[in-house]
């Protein structure tokens, strides 16, 4: 009987766990959905440096973040984020990590 009621238990939570996760996902991306369209990416690719922070355009970048988080109450931080290389071929992405020198590129 005891089994029973912790094999039944472990199942339970299992889903329980199972179906909080994937409404945490699936609120997540509707959020990010939804701020996918209030984003000028061009405006944020930009933003190289964290001493950008303070300056007016940034701050004029973060409005539509801002405004987006306090509207979500089960959100405490929202980010944008951008590749910082692509990758055409993979046969060149030991080129375009390391210099010749063997220099990692993207400390530069």
């Amino acid at each position: 009987m005891f089994i029973t009621a912790l094999v039944s238990g472990s199942i339970l939570h299992w889903l329980a766990v199972d179906a909080l996760g994937s409404a945490v996902r699936s609120d997540l991306i509707r959020t990010a959905s939804a701020a996918s369209t209030v984003i000028d990416g061009d405006l944020h690719r930009q933003f190289t440096s964290p001493d950008q922070e303070s300056s007016e355009l940034y701050k004029k970048a973060i409005q539509p973040l801002e405004r987006i988080r306090k509207a979500a109450v089960d959100l405490r931080f929202i980010y944008t984020c951008w590749p910082w290389f692509t990758l055409p071929a993979a046969s060149s992405v030991e080129e375009r990590l390391f210099d010749s020198s063997g220099t990692d590129a993207r400390a530069a």
